[in-house]
């Protein structure tokens, strides 16, 4: 994580239809293949929601990643996916806890193509300099394992 390169939020980024776009690169091997994109970001005042666009299509596999404590961080974060039209994708379950010190989001289904979002937000209502975090999203063929 530290040694790639991050897009930075641009505000307004509080809706998908305000996303920063994210570009994504090719990753992986000849086994298994991924895009990825990369970005960060500072929930600094309430209430602050970060959208971060990519482009998906139909019967890939949306994964999100974020870091928050792992670098100083305080922040208490909920991640979501979004569809193009605005609907919260995300798995029950998911995004809103730690997995050790990381947040995911793992193998959401695009059911349709098109621009997707990923969302970070605060899940414990504390927002400043304090409050930021960093994240991967990766699209892929087939499901990724997080273990």
């Amino acid at each position: 994580f530290a040694d790639n390169s991050y897009t930075l939020e641009v505000e307004p980024n509080e809706t998908p239809g305000e996303a920063t776009q994210l570009s994504l690169e090719e990753e992986g091997d000849t086994d298994f293949s991924y895009e990825a994109g990369r970005f960060e970001g500072a929930l600094s005042v309430d209430p602050d929601t970060d959208h971060f666009g990519l482009v998906a299509g139909a019967g890939e596999f949306l994964s999100l990643r974020c870091f928050t404590d792992g670098f100083g961080s305080l922040a208490q974060i909920s991640v979501r996916a979004w569809d193009p039209l605005g609907v919260d994708a995300t798995p029950t379950g998911d995004g809103d806890a730690p997995e050790g010190e990381d947040y995911w989001l793992a193998n959401v289904p695009i059911s349709e193509g098109g621009t997707w979002s990923v969302s970070v937000s605060s899940s414990d209502a504390v927002y400043g300099l304090h409050s930021y975090y960093r994240c991967a999203a990766f699209l892929s063929a087939e499901r990724i394992s997080v273990e």
